[in-house]
C-alpha cells in the first residue's frame, strides 16, 4: 500500500512495498466521521502495476471485526496500476452511534482476476493497514475558541470535508 487519505489521515508512505505486512497506524493515525455523512477515500497501490486488488473495511459496530453487513465498504479488484490515486465515494450509515472503531486496508497482489479478499487471511503478497475511526452522531461545532465575548473565533465542520472559519468582534 503507497497510501490512502481519507478525512484527517493522509497516510503517503509511497513505495513501502518491501515492509511488513501488517501495520497497525490506529495509536497515531485517525479521522472522525459523522454517522449519515459520505467521503471520499484515496487509495495509491503499491509497487506492483498489474494484478493489485483493494478491499477496506470498518467496524461500524464496534464488535471487534469486520465481518458484519456494510462492514466491507470497498472492493477494488484487479487495479492495473500504481502510484496513481483511486477514488471512492462511501457513506456511513446513519445508523451508527458515537463509535471508536478502526478502518482496514488490505492490499493484494495476486494473479487470480476478481479476488474478493476478507478482512483476515494469509497472502503470499500483500499488506494490511488499520487505522482508527472515530464516529460521531452529529456534526461538531467549536462555537467560540477564547473566553472573551467582544472577541470570538473558531472553526466549524461536519467531518465530511473542509472546514469553515468565523470571527465575531
Amino acid at each position: 500500500i503507497s497510501g490512502i487519505s481519507v478525512g484527517s489521515i493522509h497516510n503517503l508512505a509511497l513505495n513501502n512495498s518491501g515492509s511488513s505486512s501488517y501495520i497497525d497506524t490506529s495509536s497515531n493515525l485517525s479521522t472522525n466521521l459523522v454517522a449519515g455523512a459520505h467521503y471520499t477515500l484515496q487509495l495509491w497501490s503499491g509497487a506492483r502495476t498489474t494484478h493489485n486488488t483493494f478491499a477496506v473495511f470498518i467496524d461500524f459496530n464496534g464488535d471487534g471485526d469486520f465481518y458484519d453487513a456494510d462492514e466491507s465498504v470497498i472492493q477494488f479488484p484487479e487495479v492495473n496500476y500504481a502510484f496513481y490515486p483511486m477514488n471512492y465515494t462511501f457513506q456511513v450509515p446513519a445508523t451508527v452511534g458515537n463509535l471508536v472503531s478502526r478502518m482496514r486496508v488490505v492490499e493484494v497482489y495476486d494473479t487470480t482476476a476478481q479476488l474478493i479478499l476478507q478482512p483476515c487471511g494469509n497472502y503470499q503478497y500483500g499488506q494490511t493497514q488499520d487505522f482508527k475511526i472515530v464516529i460521531s452522531t452529529t456534526p461538531t461545532y467549536t462555537i467560540c475558541s477564547t473566553d472573551t465575548v467582544s472577541n470570538c473565533n473558531g472553526t466549524i465542520t461536519d467531518g465530511s470535508g473542509p472546514s469553515a472559519n468565523y470571527s465575531t468582534n
